[in-house]
């Protein structure tokens, strides 16, 4: 599980003594849908307006985008990836291999090889320990036929190899604890109010909710976060501050689409 993203939140609101900034207006127009790409599966969506400070986010194991709204008591929303998903992905690895083989000597060779190998020493599900060594079988095959120069084996058994790979498949419920919100344990901390996984639709798919809250020196915070599996990578869409501006942050996850990834893999 993921440690504790509201820090940040519960410093801010310490240090400006549980004060607020101006509410934002009642409706505001989002920007133009952005495309964001962290790895293998792109993802579109209208970011914050401008008031909302833009920042890279990479902790808790995600990679992403931080939108923190100036002059809040650190109200912020992020959306990211669980980037260690996208890096046990070798679909890419494997199609950047097929179109360069033919130029590489036998060293350059191994080292892609190498790297395109799945490497699943813990498996997330049967499939991937499954098609995981089909798809090394399969490389073995490559290296043998690359080292005696037939280039259409080597291609045949590199192209099968992908095949494999493309087999993998995973589903909310197989990786969405490597990313649930989890309050830090401290007893001199504030006690979060932290509500169950609830079904729900991210641009059309599976997803998970999560609803906590805080209250502190007498005024309430929340934060709400949606998982989604989209082409075996997990994103997370999250929310913290004042109420009142959850309904912003509904509208920027209703606006997230997924453009094509790299590779896709068999449903």
């Amino acid at each position: 599980m993921r440690g504790s993203p509201a820090l940040g939140l519960v410093l801010a609101a310490v240090a400006c003594g549980g004060g607020g900034g101006p509410a934002p207006p009642a409706v505001v127009e989002l920007p133009s849908v952005e495309v964001f790409s962290w790895g293998g599966q792109p993802i579109s969506f209208s970011p914050p307006p401008g008031d909302w400070r833009r920042q890279k986010e990479q902790s808790g194991g995600l990679r992403g985008a931080r939108f923190v709204l100036s002059g809040s008591v650190g109200e912020r929303i992020h959306v990211a990836e669980h980037y260690q998903l996208d890096e046990r992905d070798r679909c890419a690895r494997l199609s950047a291999l097929i179109s360069n083989f033919e130029s590489m000597d036998m060293n350059a060779f191994r080292n892609a090889l190498l790297r395109a190998r799945p490497h699943a020493p813990e498996p997330i599900n049967g499939l991937e320990a499954r098609h995981a060594q089909y798809a090394n079988e399969h490389l073995d095959g490559a290296f043998e036929a690359f080292r005696e120069n037939d280039t259409i084996n080597t291609r045949y058994w590199l192209e099968r190899a992908r095949d494999q790979v493309a087999q993998i498949r995973y589903v909310l419920g197989d990786v969405v604890d490597r990313a649930t919100f989890a309050p830090a344990a401290s007893p001199a901390g504030p006690l979060f109010e932290v509500g169950q996984r609830a079904p729900a639709t991210v641009a059309g798919e599976q997803a998970a909710a999560l609803d906590y809250a805080m209250t502190l020196e007498g005024r309430r915070y929340v934060g709400r976060e949606y998982y989604v599996v989209k082409n075996n990578r997990l994103f997370v869409a999250s929310f913290q501050g004042l109420e009142e501006n959850l309904g912003l942050f509904e509208r920027i996850v209703e606006s997230i689409t997924f453009p094509p990834g790299t590779c896709h893999h068999e449903r």
